[in-house]
């Protein structure tokens, strides 16, 4: 089992230490492999989507992937069908 917890690097929800807890959880009492990756400032689309694509590439058969975004989100104004995900 393997776990990617993200948040802004920026943190302005102040939610690394809901983080850091969270990561406590899944690896000392669940013994589950856990990755916390900040989504930089720059370029964040294209870092994040990096570091996903890396996360489920390296995905053996039957491995559980629990991914956790620490941010905000809403819904496209244009577009309804599609989520925004922002610092």
């Amino acid at each position: 089992m393997r776990v990617l917890l993200t948040h802004w690097a920026a943190d302005d929800l102040g939610v690394r230490n809901e983080v850091r807890l969270l990561e406590h959880v899944f690896s000392d009492l669940y013994r589950y492999n856990v990755s916390i990756y900040s989504i930089p400032n720059h370029q964040p689309d294209r870092a994040l989507k990096r570091r996903v694509i890396e996360f489920v590439d390296d995905d053996q058969q039957d491995t559980l992937l629990i991914f956790y975004y620490a941010g905000h989100a809403f819904l496209n104004p244009s577009r309804h069908d599609v989520t925004v995900w922002a610092a």
